[in-house]
């Protein structure tokens, strides 16, 4: 499923060269809002799963829970084979909600636009741009890449960061990173 991203020429080369890349929409099965929200009831009744943003907007940090999301979570962690991949699930009730602002992240990031819209305001090494991802739209922001999202009204998303925490696989020799490039 998650493959065909990974194996994108126009992937590749943003990836080689620290850029961003939009995939566009890809035909992955999305969870139901159904699924989104009864994770993000689950995720409220745990100790700090839940993030509460300004005007409803709600972080839920454990959205591996959902079956799509884990498949594609489970998909990344052993494509990647060096890094552990957690999957946020973001939902916004309103244009109005708030998000993060302005900001980067310390890990590579996935994000999934699975129902409404987001636009994104992104920091790119080529030049800065904006994009807006509809249902099913995907986006690759490397580390400390700078980027603000903002929600066009109800919208949920799926953020899925590969983070360090693996040891680095060696290979001939050489230390071998995500998907076999030489580190």
């Amino acid at each position: 499923m998650i493959e065909e991203l990974l194996e994108d020429p126009g992937f590749l080369e943003a990836r080689l060269t620290g850029s961003s890349f939009v995939f566009g929409e890809r035909d992955i099965a999305t969870p139901s809002w159904e699924a989104l929200l009864q994770n993000l009831g689950v995720s409220s009744t745990r100790n700090q799963e839940v993030r509460y943003l300004p005007n409803m907007g709600f972080v839920s940090l454990r959205a591996d829970r959902i079956a799509q999301v884990k498949q594609i979570r489970s998909e990344l962690q052993r494509l990647s084979d060096v890094y552990e991949c957690t999957a946020h699930a973001y939902i916004s009730m309103s244009e109005l909600s708030g998000g993060y602002g302005r900001h980067n992240d310390d890990s590579e990031v996935w994000s999934w636009q699975c129902h409404g819209a987001s636009h994104w305001q992104i920091d790119d090494p080529r030049g800065s741009y904006e994009v807006t991802l509809g249902p099913g739209s995907w986006l690759y922001i490397p580390a400390g890449m700078y980027h603000t999202v903002l929600p066009l009204g109800a919208r949920a998303g799926i953020s899925f960061a590969l983070e360090q925490g693996k040891p680095m696989r060696v290979v001939d020799g050489r230390r071998v990173g995500v998907w076999g490039t030489a580190v």
